[in-house]
């Protein structure tokens, strides 16, 4: 019933895909962030470890597809530094706040 949850995996991996359920989860909810910076932020820590683990455990099945996530997840990354660049800086309370929710 829930295969096409699980096909396009390693049979080892197969629990990565709980990960992207979560992921896909937390990027539609990085809107609800008030700050744009700890929005961007937020979603360049979530890009990042995708990458990380996309890297280190070669979950899909085909390796290209694997290589390609790597390969999409450090671009968008690497748009998000940029794009934090021109974003509106966040007071010291919402650091302090945005510090506390990661601790």
């Amino acid at each position: 019933k829930f295969e096409f949850v699980f096909v396009r995996f390693k049979p080892e991996t197969r629990w990565i895909s709980l990960f992207y359920i979560i992921r896909n989860l937390a990027i539609s909810l990085s809107p609800v962030i008030p700050s744009s910076f700890a929005q961007l932020l937020t979603l360049y820590w979530i890009f990042l470890l995708s990458c990380i683990l996309n890297a280190w455990l070669n979950p899909w099945k085909l390796a290209h597809h694997s290589v390609m996530e790597v390969v999409v997840n450090s671009l968008f990354s690497a748009f998000l530094v940029v794009a934090m660049r021109f974003a509106d800086l966040p007071s010291a309370e919402a650091c302090a706040g945005l510090a506390l929710v990661i601790l």
